[in-house]
């Protein structure tokens, strides 16, 4: 079941579920250490789709510093890919924010090899890539 909650909304099962996978998709699969819980989850909306008790997709969304709303931490777990969730996560996390905040630029950090998913709804790159913890990314933007 999809799930649109805020940080307050969350049960603890949740948010455990959620940095589990964050953490053993972000940091040990993609064998990139950094630190997860970076302070923006308070004032996050997380989507989710949660079956059975398990996390099968993710992101979460907050306003920025300059008045844009950022996606993040997208992830669909390991025994979920290849069945078009992330398509379907991503859609409705983008529809969630234009129904939320319609005058708000939508913006997000993709991992390089994956920025031509992001494209695909419209996402434009607005900087060179750079190197995170180990990964090469570009921001990116849909106006």
């Amino acid at each position: 079941m999809w799930t649109y909650k805020t940080f307050g909304e969350l049960t603890k099962e949740e948010l455990y579920l959620f940095l589990k996978e964050r953490s053993a998709i972000f940091v040990f699969e993609q064998k990139s250490p950094y630190h997860d819980i970076d302070g923006r989850d308070p004032d996050s909306i997380h989507i989710s789709y949660i079956e059975d008790g398990e996390l099968l997709a993710y992101s979460r969304i907050f306003a920025t510093d300059n008045g844009n709303i950022r996606i993040g931490r997208v992830l669909v777990t390991e025994k979920s890919r290849g069945k078009g969730l992330a398509r379907t996560l991503f859609r409705n996390t983008l529809t969630y924010c234009q129904e939320q905040y319609p005058e708000k630029a939508i913006e997000l950090n993709s991992e390089e090899y994956i920025k031509d998913f992001y494209a695909s709804f419209g996402f434009k790159e607005i900087a060179d890539p750079y190197l995170d913890s180990g990964v090469i990314h570009v921001t990116m933007l849909l106006e």
